[in-house]
């Protein structure tokens, strides 16, 4: 084979490799999946950010992220955020328990800005990360009635070397309702008017009687 014919070999394998590389890194998807999707005002749920599409145990892994999530601010309002959620899996950016350079904060009305560097070596991150994981889960309490769209915003997206990483995303809707007439309450004022009307009735009974005697 001369040096031609293996140069035309070694391009033809960096742009296999190149596609296989994007297609991997195209299937990834971003979700926002909240805990309950319809609540009262005055209550509290949660959506977690997951990713999926990641390959098991081998590269592409995921190394970094840099999102916006964007809300209603008249119908709900950010409480927290707790970075990996609350799932066994924990923290899969933090693998080594070296933490991770991370932080979340407003950027403006209705959007949360969060982020996450890993500090894990790139051979951690690809032979033990997991294909798919919450990033993030943020907490959010109901205050006023209606239906909040809850969308996601791509900033960064980062494999375990720092090369950029391609993703599609999926957001969700959060409907808060008044606050309903509970079952005990409405037992509670059914009782009491029935006492209330038994109560005049009676005393319509008594009124009677004494009209009765006094004539």
């Amino acid at each position: 084979m001369n040096k031609a014919s293996r140069k035309l070999n070694a391009i033809l394998l960096v742009c296999l490799m190149y596609m296989l590389y994007t297609t991997a890194s195209a299937s990834i998807m971003l979700t926002a999946q909240p805990d309950s999707s319809i609540l009262s005002v005055g209550g509290t749920t949660n959506v977690s950010v997951q990713v999926s599409g990641l390959e098991t145990n081998v590269a592409p892994s995921l190394g970094t992220f840099d999102l916006d999530v964007v809300f209603d601010p008249a119908v709900l309002d950010y409480v927290g955020a707790l970075f990996g959620g609350v799932t066994p899996m924990g923290d899969q950016l933090d693998l080594s328990g070296l933490g991770s350079l991370s932080g979340a904060s407003f950027i403006a009305p209705g959007t949360v800005n969060f982020y996450e560097v890993s500090l894990d070596e790139a051979l951690t991150l690809n032979a033990q990360q997991s294909d798919s994981f919450t990033l993030v889960t943020l907490y959010f309490q109901a205050l006023n009635a209606g239906t909040s769209q809850i969308a996601i915003n791509v900033n960064a997206l980062g494999d375990a070397d720092g090369a950029a990483l391609s993703a599609e995303t999926q957001g969700t809707a959060i409907t808060v309702t008044a606050v309903p007439l509970g079952n005990s309450a409405y037992l509670f004022t059914l009782g009491l008017a029935c006492l209330l009307g038994l109560g005049l009735n009676r005393r319509a009974i008594e009124v009677s009687n004494s009209l009765e005697i006094y004539l």
